[in-house]
């Protein structure tokens, strides 16, 4: 048996070929390129991610003789990917981490509808979510939306690309389309955008979303036509899976460009703070609480290049060499432009350093920086209040050890990192697996799939340490927060 998972990165797209056994055969790549015509503004050519797709399964058939079982997709989520009545792009796919529409958020905000939404949807909009997307297209440019007959996301334009089916899976429809009571798309949330002349351009959710392989694509990527074509969920969704993040309790974090912390959990939570995302796993009772954050890996590449550093290897043993707590250095790492999402939304979030002194160094402020992504990670794992049995590490980050030593250090719990190299890929073969009746539960699949190679147990002697400097750190946060306003 064999699965071909296609995971869509935003900068990124792989093919992965795995065995029944979830061994990784052959991994095929094509790099994107994100589009910036302002500094706000994230886009990606659709045709140019389809034929990526296109070409990394190629590469793969022609380097194996194994019949593919199956296909499961896995990708970046949010964004607007507007096709028009015949299936055709009618611009660039707007991407997740668009920033056009923060006038649209503010006035949501103010008005109190994001805080309704949240009681209904269990997800606090924020910039590059579909409905803030379309809800700017309807203020700054209807002609152009008024020629959409679809809005897609990512992972349903190459499942429409793969079967010729309009939908979207549930996890990408959970923010912020759905009444999470009834996992189904709500009229009140669509009214409550502004939104119902729009709704018929909302994809369906797939109550069964696996169709076959059309002979359009057949012939495009060279695999049988009526190959089972499943789309699973999204990618923080399918990479906390990949992790081993399946049962209730389980937390994880992805460390990428930005980082994801979010916890497994049995039951919704929709009348605490609005903060994050609740998302639908299509497993019965069980949901993701994930809050993405738009700081991340790039605070790194920020640092290394700012103090001088020639790799991010060479921060991180600069980092590695001071001592915990910086020499009192702290960094609030809300450097992107678009301020921050989770675990509180402010679109005019600003980083600062706090604490240097003559005597501070190079390695301190380094050191802060590593301290203050782990202090994101901690608070928004506090904001689900859900109790942490273990956490899962993936994505690039993870690579590192000292980072993943420092995150258990700070969360103060046991952290692991699976063997996997290609998570997203794996969480996608998983949910495929169960759906071709490989296995009959995520669950089953995840024990015989995943793999965990490393733990970090936390230091003991450094848990009431980094409680209190985690203590600081919000304090800290919420008293300069004030301050962004006047930027």
């Amino acid at each position: 048996m064999a699965i071909l998972c296609i995971d869509a990165g935003t900068t990124l797209i792989k093919s992965v070929l795995f065995d029944e056994s979830g061994k990784e055969l052959l991994v095929a790549s094509r790099d994107t390129f994100v589009l910036s015509l302002a500094p706000e503004l994230s886009e990606q050519d659709m045709n140019a991610v389809w034929q990526s797709v296109v070409e990394t399964c190629k590469e793969i058939i022609s380097q194996t003789n194994l019949p593919i079982d199956a296909i499961s997709v896995t990708a970046q989520g949010d964004g607007a990917w507007m096709i028009d009545a015949k299936g055709k792009p009618i611009r660039n796919a707007v991407l997740w981490n668009d920033g056009r529409a923060s006038a649209e958020i503010d006035n949501w905000e103010s008005e109190g509808i994001l805080d309704k939404a949240f009681r209904i949807n269990g997800s606090l909009t924020s910039l590059g979510l579909p409905n803030a997307i379309i809800k700017w297209f309807s203020e700054n440019d209807p002609q152009t939306l008024d020629k959409a007959s679809t809005v897609l996301t990512c992972g349903s334009w190459i499942y429409f690309k793969l079967t010729g089916l309009i939908g979207q899976h549930v996890s990408d429809a959970s923010a912020p389309w759905i009444d999470i009571a009834d996992k189904s798309i709500s009229k009140e949330l669509i009214e409550l955008y502004g939104l119902t002349e729009y709704a018929t351009k909302i994809p369906p959710v797939l109550t069964n979303p696996k169709s076959p392989l059309s002979l359009q694509a057949s012939n495009e990527i060279g695999i049988a036509t009526k190959t089972p074509v499943v789309m699973s969920p999204y990618d923080i969704l399918a990479t906390a899976i990949g992790s081993g993040a399946i049962s209730d309790g389980d937390a994880f974090v992805i460390l990428g460009t930005t980082i994801c912390p979010g916890i497994v959990i049995e039951s919704f939570e929709i009348n605490g703070e609005a903060a994050g995302l609740n998302l639908v796993t299509g497993e019965e009772n069980t949901y993701l609480r994930a809050l993405p954050t738009l700081t991340g890996t790039s605070a790194l590449i920020w640092a290394m290049e700012s103090l001088n550093y020639s790799t991010i290897e060479e921060i991180g043993h600069a980092a590695a060499s001071a001592k915990p707590g910086a020499g009192g250095v702290i960094f609030l790492p809300y450097l992107s432009g678009a301020g921050e999402r989770s675990p509180f939304l402010d679109s005019k979030a600003r980083a600062s350093l706090h604490g240097i002194t003559n005597s501070t160094t190079r390695e301190d402020i380094a050191r802060a920086v590593y301290e203050a992504l782990a202090h994101v990670i901690r608070e928004c794992l506090e904001t689900t209040k859900k109790p942490i049995k273990q956490l899962a590490m993936s994505g690039g980050g993870a690579r590192s050890d000292f980072w993943c030593q420092l995150i258990a250090d700070v969360v103060g719990v046991p952290a692991t990192r699976t063997s996997d190299s290609q998570v997203g890929a794996k969480g996608a073969l998983i949910y495929a697996s169960v759906s071709i009746g490989q296995f009959s539960s995520l669950s089953e699949a995840s024990r015989v799939l995943v793999s965990q190679s490393d733990t970090f147990v936390p230091a003991t002697d450094l848990i009431d340490f980094y409680k209190a400097q985690h203590t600081e750190f919000v304090s800290l946060r919420k008293l300069v927060q004030p301050s962004w306003s006047h930027k």
